[in-house]
């Protein structure tokens, strides 16, 4: 661990696999099949970006925005988060026609309960915010008496997917098991 102060990695570093949790970015994050799609996905990138918010606007009444767009196989990734009073990070996946190299839009869809689930993230995380306040200050000041390092903000919204999250917790209700599932990070 480093101290978060020092100076910003050059580029070059940035992309070392093991870049220190301060400074990764979600910068180089990659997918199965997504050096073939990756270039699709950025020369379609408005498109790709009006789809995703017309999907999340229309199916679930929550306006987003678009962080990243991730090629993966046959498909890209798109990880975003939600704008307004519930707070969540969620993905949701656009396939691809490799032949014509264009993205099928009409076909957009997410994994089940994935969305649903990081809803319920954020709602909960507006029903618990000073539990979930006081345990962000309770481990931010433990990481500072510590010296440890949470997650970089620009990750957050680059490569998580996965409900409400903070520089150092993140979580969403999961259905199968039908209780609140955590996870924290150091």
């Amino acid at each position: 661990m480093t101290n978060p102060s020092t100076k910003q990695p050059s580029r070059a570093e940035a992309l070392d696999p093991f870049v220190p949790v301060q400074y990764y970015s979600g910068e180089g994050y990659t997918l199965d099949g997504g050096e073939v799609t990756q270039p699709i996905a950025d020369e379609n990138l408005p498109e790709i970006e009006e789809v995703e918010k017309r999907f999340f606007k229309d199916k679930y009444k929550t306006d987003v925005i678009v962080h990243n767009v991730v090629g993966a196989n046959n498909a890209a990734t798109l990880y975003v988060e939600a704008v307004g009073e519930v707070s969540f990070n969620t993905f949701a996946i656009i396939p691809k026609d490799i032949t014509k190299e264009e993205v099928v839009a009409d076909q957009i869809w997410v994994e089940e309960d994935q969305v649903e689930q990081a809803i319920s993230g954020g709602i909960n995380s507006l029903i618990y915010e000073e539990e979930i306040s006081n345990l962000h200050t309770f481990i931010q000041e433990f990481a500072e008496r510590n010296n440890l390092v949470g997650f970089n903000e620009k990750a957050l919204e680059n490569v998580r997917g996965t409900g409400f999250s903070t520089l150092w917790l993140s979580y969403c209700v999961y259905k199968v098991w039908r209780s609140l599932g955590s996870q924290i990070y150091f």
